[in-house]
């Protein structure tokens, strides 16, 4: 499939298509789950390529896989991003997203309305290693304005939050974010792609807990991270050290094509959060 003809689709044909590529051996317009930790080389000289990065080819599932691969172009496609980096859950995403962006010394500033886990990351472990976080109401965007310094890395959102349902001036914040240099992360979990799309106001990235309406069926934990190359590629390269990545077992893939009988396409799959798009 040709990237750029899907670039130019409806939603659900992307949330059907994207990532899916017919394969030239077979025919085959499903793609398969490579269920394999190791890739094999006919060569000392290839392997060196791909492990050097002088190639694209996989070596190792904690590294990348074909199946994660399509998944990742698929969700990268449904939030308008560059690139996507697929995680064994949302927890997964944020920490790898976050460790990516700080060090210590940075700043942090957050919407008080938080997932649990993201609290916990941001109060208790990244404490630790000399990150502070302020943390302020979402739907001030005074409060925010004031709490970003010269220090700040991260401006770190939901919206809507979970579980008050808070909604957050996501251009506004992005602006302000960028006057200080801070880059803007969004759980984008509780909207989904179809509601609203974060990096189309000026954030930086896009994160899921694909666990949720992105899967759909309770039968699924994964993450997602998606945004501009530059940003993705090192949260991948971290995702190797960290070992956050996501296995590609046949419900995974359920998942990345957004395929089930209770769920014909990924338009009505999607679209269950809210009754209205969220701007």
């Amino acid at each position: 499939m040709i990237m750029s003809r899907i670039k130019q689709t409806g939603f659900s044909t992307k949330a059907v298509r994207a990532g899916q590529r017919t394969d030239p051996e077979t025919g085959a317009v499903v793609t398969p789950i490579y269920e394999t930790s190791v890739f094999a080389f006919t060569s000392t000289q290839q392997l060196i390529d791909a492990v050097s990065e002088k190639s694209t080819r996989d070596v190792y599932t904690r590294w990348s896989n074909p199946t994660i691969a399509a998944a990742e172009v698929k969700i990268a496609e449904l939030e308008g991003a560059e690139d996507c980096a697929v995680f064994s859950s949302g927890m997964a995403a944020i920490s790898t997203a976050i460790i990516s962006l700080v060090s210590p010394g940075d700043h942090i500033v957050s919407v008080r309305d938080l997932y649990g886990g993201t609290v916990g990351l941001f109060s208790d472990l990244m404490s630790r290693f000399g990150v502070r976080t302020t943390f302020v109401e979402a739907t001030d965007v005074d409060e925010i304005d004031s709490a970003l310094g010269s220090d700040t890395k991260v401006l770190f959102l939901e919206t809507p939050t979970n579980p008050t349902l808070k909604l957050v001036d996501l251009q506004r914040a992005a602006e302000l974010a960028q006057e200080k240099g801070a880059k803007v992360l969004v759980d984008n979990t509780f909207a989904s792609p179809y509601n609203q799309q974060p990096l189309k106001f000026g954030c930086s990235a896009t994160i899921h807990s694909a666990t949720k309406y992105l899967a759909g069926h309770n039968d699924v934990t994964a993450g997602a991270v998606a945004g501009p190359r530059e940003l993705i590629q090192p949260m991948k390269k971290l995702r190797r050290t960290l070992g956050g990545t996501l296995d590609p077992p046949r419900r995974v893939v359920a998942a990345q094509r957004n395929e089930n009988p209770r769920a014909p396409n990924g338009e009505a799959q999607l679209k269950r959060p809210t009754s209205r798009r969220i701007s």
